[in-house]
């Protein structure tokens, strides 16, 4: 309302002219109900001129700078560093009418750095005048520090604190992009020898402790080389080696590092096997190394030396043809390309022969060859099963000879087999559909037996 008094002669005139404000009243008032809610907020937010100029925070903005913000440059609260960054990557997009999102380091005065998601927007009005730029932020830095725990777990065995395979394998994948590709790096793999025995013997906490314990020495030994618990009772030690000699004295150390683990009330020790596998830092293969460095521990373990093998040429070779042995032992058993031959027991007394032995033949190999490499991959499994009905099979046939008909026939069984749930029930099966009766069929226990 605007009144004007007007004198004109004898009286006065009042002008009064009115303009109808309601919509920059409502917009007043909507105004302050939003500055009450932002302010309200406990997201820090601030609006700033296209000249940089902050116009206005809210409470929790101000927790980040100590002076009045207002009519000062948003840039003058920041580093050097963020500084140049917004002013050559964030400002110039916002300012072309594109909104920017990022994560952002800022200041507390009071209790240091704080890690924000800020989104900067630009902000116009109906008219398209007086540009703003709207900054709202959001705190992370507790999100994120749960997010590098998670991703630490992840990556490290929560037993014994050490990485894992996982971060292991992370380590080769980026081997090759630090230090002299000329570094000669050493891949030990440690297998404890008699875990299993303390396990069955006091029970798996005992033998987490021991673990501990083991994992304590190693890390100690190892220092500066990064060792991993690769699983189980496996450990994985990398290290930038001088040469062959450094690399087995090495192994031999991390060796005595886990013969001196020990735990209070457990008289048991362990002791590991260890073999090596070498390899110029610009030629690491992670996966290569592993299997090359666990081939070689395999040797180690089966000389009972006590002693670190090393992958070398010969072993490579020997590492080749095994795998085809039992490529072409897998494929034999599927294929039923294998034959039993049985040997006859004779009665030194009667002259007589009482009874026979099973005996695997292969045109691939000898039964010396080719049945450690079942044992140690696992088709001893079906291997013997298969031997069992070519040797029922067999003996069926000799039995109908005269003199023979109560013919027994012994078969080999090695610990693999005997340790498997439903051992049982599949031989009793097999037997029950041959033609001989279970008590003419003899299991006979492998060496394996014993040392398992």
């Amino acid at each position: 309302v605007e009144a004007v008094t007007v004198t004109s002669g004898p009286g006065r005139v009042v002008i009064v002219s009115l303009q109808d404000v309601t919509d920059e009243v409502r917009t007043s008032r909507a105004h302050a109900r939003l500055v009450q809610v932002v302010d309200q907020v406990d997201d820090p937010v601030v609006l700033v001129r296209t000249d940089h100029t902050v116009v206005y925070v809210n409470d929790a903005a101000r927790r980040f700078v100590e002076d009045d913000m207002i009519g000062q440059p948003i840039t003058s609260f920041m580093r050097d560093e963020l500084r140049a960054q917004m002013d050559e990557h964030v400002f110039p997009l916002v300012e072309a009418g594109r909104p920017w999102s990022g994560e952002l380091w800022l200041a507390d005065p009071q209790d240091g750095w704080h890690l924000m998601a800020v989104t900067i927007t630009p902000v116009m009005d109906p008219a398209g005048a007086d540009p703003h730029v709207g900054i709202a932020m959001r705190e992370i830095t507790a999100e994120r520090a749960h997010e590098h725990e998670l991703a630490s777990q992840a990556r490290h065995d929560l037993l014994t604190g050490l990485p894992n395979r996982l971060d292991l394998m992370e380590l080769f994948s980026v081997a090759h992009e630090s230090g002299d590709p000329d570094d000669l790096v050493a891949v030990t793999f440690l297998d404890l020898d008699n875990l299993k025995i303390v396990n069955d013997g006091l029970g798996h906490t005992a033998g987490d402790r021991l673990l501990v314990a083991v994992a304590h020495e190693l890390r100690d030994q190892a220092r500066e080389d990064v060792v991993f618990r690769f699983g189980g009772d496996e450990f994985v030690d990398v290290a930038v080696v001088a040469d062959e000699d450094a690399a087995l004295e090495h192994a031999g150390a991390l060796l005595d590092a886990v013969a001196r683990a020990s735990v209070p009330g457990v008289a048991s020790r362990v002791t590991a096997s260890a073999g090596v596998a070498l390899a110029r830092r610009s030629d690491i293969d992670g996966e290569r190394m592993l299997r090359e460095s666990d081939a070689a521990m395999y040797v180690a373990k089966r000389s009972s030396l006590g002693r670190p093998a090393l992958f070398d040429e010969a072993l490579r070779q020997r590492t080749q043809q095994r795998f085809q042995v039992e490529a072409d032992l897998q494929r034999a058993i599927e294929d039923h390309a294998l034959a039993v031959h049985l040997q006859p027991i004779v009665s030194l007394e009667t002259g007589t022969i009482t009874a026979a032995e099973a005996l695997c033949r292969w045109d691939g190999g000898s039964p010396a060859d080719f049945v450690p490499i079942a044992e140690d991959s696992g088709l001893i499994l079906p291997l013997g099963h298969e031997v069992l009905q070519l040797a029922l099979d067999a003996a069926t046939a000799v039995r109908e000879r005269p003199g023979l008909e109560g013919l027994v026939v012994g078969v080999n069984v090695s610990a693999l087999e005997l340790g498997q749930p439903d051992f049982a029930d599949r031989v009793l099966e097999t037997i029950q559909r041959s033609a001989i009766p279970a008590s003419d069929v003899a299991l006979e226990l492998t060496e394996s037996i014993l040392i398992e």
